[in-house]
């Protein structure tokens, strides 16, 4: 079941970034709606360690797709991006429920780099200053997601954990590409580049969690 799920999903990620290319507007829609369903059909039918926070993390991320299928709407992506938040709360305690041990000493070496990879991202977005605090805040629950899973990655020192810690790389990545585009004055959101890094991020977490 869970191979018929993962066939469904890979072929809606190819006809959504294919409607992105071709500016197919509601096969857009429809299809980037269908994403988070059809790879939590893929973790709930494979799940060897089902966890409800892997669960509720897909739900607020599914919420916030919803949210953001209409970006230009200031409230509306405000509202997407809270859903998001909780959504990484939830990857974040799933992250650490599997860390296990943690090396103090990479700990302190990944949250030192942390820091000025967050101001980077924070001046390569410039937002303005009535959205600053959540965009702050948000950026700082994105990064410890990133984190949890690069302290997850270092004590499994497998596939799952390098897996793992590409995904919150990738969500990085994509959240940077969207605040970029919407919040940099003169600049324009790459739709294609911000939906191939979060769809690669959200698969990475949600199909590896499913074999933790």
């Amino acid at each position: 079941m869970q191979t018929i799920f993962l066939a469904m999903f890979a072929a809606d990620t190819i006809f959504h970034l294919v409607s992105i290319i071709a500016r197919w507007k509601w096969s857009r829609y429809i299809s980037k709606a269908l994403l988070i369903p059809l790879l939590l059909g893929c973790y709930l039918t494979g799940a060897e360690h089902f966890l409800l926070t892997v669960f509720l993390a897909g739900i607020f991320g599914w919420l916030g797709d919803i949210f953001l299928i209409r970006s230009g709407n200031i409230k509306l992506f405000m509202t997407g991006l809270l859903s998001f938040l909780a959504g990484h709360l939830c990857y974040i305690r799933s992250l650490l429920y599997f860390t296990g041990s943690v090396n103090p000493g990479a700990m302190i070496a990944a949250v030192i780099a942390a820091i000025p990879l967050g101001f980077i991202i924070f001046r390569l977005i410039r937002p303005q200053k009535p959205v600053v605090f959540p965009l702050v805040l948000y950026g700082g629950v994105l990064m410890g997601m990133a984190l949890a899973s690069f302290c997850l990655m270092l004590s499994r020192r497998d596939l799952l954990g390098i897996t793992l810690f590409a995904g919150g790389v990738c969500f990085l990545i994509s959240d940077t590409i969207l605040g970029y585009g919407k919040f940099r004055e003169g600049a324009h959101i790459n739709n294609l580049a911000v939906m191939l890094t979060y769809i690669t991020a959200q698969a990475c977490l949600l199909l590896a969690l499913a074999k933790v």
